[in-house]
């Protein structure tokens, strides 16, 4: 196994990126889609795919706490190889 900058960037992206990955589930996928499973299950599937669903304020915030995870994981890959000496 390689022991180089190389190896230990890609190390630190990765952990970077699935720590991301991981909160974004957990702020965002996963409660967004058990609302879906229950407004599937008391109205239908055609209303959790309708406007009217994904338009409320619950759905919408949801959709933008996923923000800080993204940023999280484009900025921890950006100054990880950022700071690399060549």
């Amino acid at each position: 196994m390689r022991s180089g900058p190389v190896s230990r960037g890609m190390s630190g992206s990765l952990l970077g990126l699935n720590i991301g990955l991981a909160l974004m589930v957990a702020t965002n996928l996963f409660p967004a889609g058990v609302l879906q499973l229950l407004d599937v299950l008391k109205h239908g599937y055609w209303h959790a795919r309708s406007p009217a669903f994904l338009d409320q304020k619950l759905t919408l915030t949801l959709e933008w706490l996923r923000l800080p995870p993204t940023l999280f994981s484009f900025c921890w890959v950006w100054f990880r190889f950022s700071s690399r000496e060549d």
